[in-house]
């Protein structure tokens, strides 16, 4: 009885140290889900909000399976999910990366193109500028012009009709 004893006791102390490694490898690996949470948050800004109530849930419902896992002895699925849910941050994370890269790339030809097409209207602008300016002084060329051309009309036409009356008195 007491080799039993011994035995037992040894047994004990065997589980103990286990279920201790194995608690080890699980605060190891929620510390590593927590980290790579961390990251994925700030690479997407704009899933912040669903992304901590989501891992708030799934914390809270790994908490409770975690509990229900080590009452029955099931470090190992425990270590399977935190490994899992590892491997699924890192994929959306370097998806997100991806997606971001892209658009970045796309605004960045988008915001090319505009501004090539902002300076050619600007420079469609000064063109047209130019020739407005050039029309205007012509305008006020040939007003000028008009105006003489009516002065000497007008003068032209008063010694014309002098002329014709001192015809038409001489006439008479």
């Amino acid at each position: 009885s007491a080799a039993k004893v011994a035995a037992l006791t040894a047994d004990k102390e065997q589980l103990l140290v286990r279920n201790g490694a194995h608690k080890t490898v699980i605060d190891d690996l929620e510390f590593n889900v927590g980290r790579c949470e961390d990251s994925l948050n700030a690479t997407r800004a704009t899933l912040a909000e669903t992304t901590a109530e989501s891992a708030a849930k799934v914390k809270a419902l790994a908490a409770d399976k975690e509990e229900c896992l080590v009452k029955n002895g099931a470090h190992k699925t425990v270590i399977e999910d935190l490994e899992s849910n590892i491997g699924r941050c890192e994929k959306s994370l370097n998806t997100t990366r991806a997606t971001l890269a892209e658009t970045t790339e796309e605004s960045a030809a988008k915001v090319k193109e505009l501004a090539a097409a902002k300076e050619e209207c600007l420079v469609k602008n000064g063109a047209h500028k130019t020739v407005i300016d050039d029309l205007e002084s012509n305008v006020e060329r040939c007003e000028k012009s008009l105006n003489t051309t009516r002065a000497t009309l007008a003068e032209t036409t008063e010694e014309s009709t002098a002329k014709v009356n001192e015809l038409s008195a001489a006439r008479e």
